[in-house]
Formats: C-alpha cells, structure tokens, sequence
C-alpha cells in the first residue's frame, strides 16, 4: 500500500509537467511565434483530465471498493441489529399491553386472595385463642381441686388434733392414770390409722 501511495504521489508530480512539455513549454513558446489554437488547447487539457481520472480510478479502484465494501457490510449489520432490536422491543411491548390488559383482572384476583388469607389467619388466630381459655380453664380446674385436697386434709389434720386434746383433756379429768394412758394409746392409734388412710 506504501508502494501504491509513494508512486502516485511520483505520477501526480510528473504528469502535469509531461503535459506542460508537450504542450511547447507554456506562454513563453507561444509568444515565440507559435499559435495554439483554442482546440488544441482544449485536447491537451481534456488529455490531461483523462490521464487524471484513469490514475486516480487506477490507484484508488481497490481501497474505495474495499471501503465501500466495509461500509456495505457494516449498514447491512447495523439494519440487522436494527431489525433484531425492533421486533424484541415489539414483543416487549405487547407482552407489557397485555399485562396491562390483564392488570384490573390480576389486580382482583390478588386482593381475593389476600382477603382469602386474611380470613383464614383470623380463624387461626380465635382457634388459638379458643384453646388457651380451654388449657387454662382445665389448669385453674386442677389448681381448685389441688387447694380444695390441701385444705380438707389441713382441716382433717387440725380436727383430729382438736379432738385429740379434747379427749386428753376429758379422759385427765374422768379417767385415772393407767386407764388415762391406755385410752390414749389407743385412741392415738385409731386416729393415726385414720390419718394415714
């Protein structure tokens, strides 16, 4: 390509001073006594004009061809990416319409299932309620009962006591010493017998 530039740059330089000299060197040969006609003059320009033209297509056919050719291909690609985007971006936006479209039905469909939801963690929630009054409804039954147990055994207790000093107290009164003692035996082992029951 260097080589191509470099001659020419040389067939630039020298084909305009070849026309000049095949034309008698310039003004100064014409006024030597030589005419050049109108025609002439208008042969040799077109000449040059032509020379000119098949030097520039000769030395500039292949790099414009392959620029033209790049160019052809990088419009034909960029149509293509083009294209490519335009229907994506048209899929896109009829998928995004019939969202729309549908967005009123999906939109009740949604709240009908919230309120769906809503309702059945309110069923869970008084169920839960409703088995905790249970649970502590049978564990104050059993805290009754247990109270009700202690205090009759307590008041178990303190009658025998009660009856126990009584009876030691009658029997000190009305009963000598050794019937005392055997009455008391007795006594206390019947009522500690009944105790243990």
């Amino acid at each position: 390509m260097a080589r191509r530039s470099t001659f020419l740059l040389i067939l630039m330089v020298a084909l305009p001073a070849l026309a000049l000299a095949a034309g008698g060197g310039g003004h100064e040969a014409a006024g030597a006594g030589e005419h050049v006609s109108p025609a002439s003059a208008l042969i040799r320009h077109a000449i040059n004009l032509l020379l000119l033209i098949g030097l520039l297509w000769w030395a500039l056919k292949r790099p414009v061809g392959d620029f033209l050719k790049f160019r052809r291909n990088e419009v034909k690609e960029q149509l293509e990416v083009s294209a490519r985007l335009k229907s994506e971006s048209d899929a896109k936006y009829g998928e995004l319409q019939a969202r729309l479209e549908n967005f009123e039905g999906e939109l009740s469909t949604m709240m009908a299932a919230v309120a769906e939801e809503a309702e059945a963690e309110h069923k869970r929630v008084i169920e839960r309620a409703r088995q905790s009054a249970v649970q502590l409804d049978n564990a104050t039954a059993r805290t009754i009962e247990e109270e009700l147990r202690r205090a009759q055994t307590t008041l178990q207790t303190t009658t025998v006591e009660l009856a126990v000093d009584l009876a030691e107290q009658l029997l000190s009164s009305s009963v000598a010493k050794d019937d005392q003692k055997r009455l008391t035996d007795d006594y206390l082992g019947k009522v500690k017998e009944a105790v243990a029951q």
